[in-house]
């Protein structure tokens, strides 16, 4: 009976442990120039036309929830207008943020 209580108690504690699963984040360059980006203020990416780059942060997720990374990209390019998007990626899940010519 002893051997029973201490594995439902083990087993309860993996289940609140959760588990860690990726957020990915695919940037696609759908211009016919170069763009440049950057990830939350971190160093500037340059992606030529039709290229892609991307980033996953490794996220846990239990019975209470997943936890989310909040995201920020700020963009130009020759054919690009400066702007900026703001987003979350929760864990297990993919974005994908295409970059378009703007004219």
């Amino acid at each position: 009976m002893e051997k029973l209580g201490i594995f439902t108690i083990l087993l309860l504690a993996l289940v609140l442990i959760g588990c860690t699963d990726n957020g990915e984040l695919t940037v696609v360059n759908n211009s016919n120039d170069d763009v440049w980006f950057r990830i939350n203020h971190g160093n500037e990416i340059t992606l030529e036309a039709n290229q892609d780059y991307e980033k996953s942060w490794e996220l846990s997720s239990n019975i209470f929830g997943v936890e989310e990374k909040d995201v920020e990209i700020d963009y130009s390019g020759y054919h690009v207008f400066t702007s900026d998007i703001e987003f979350s990626i929760e864990a297990g899940e993919s974005k994908k943020f295409k970059i378009y010519a703007d004219g």
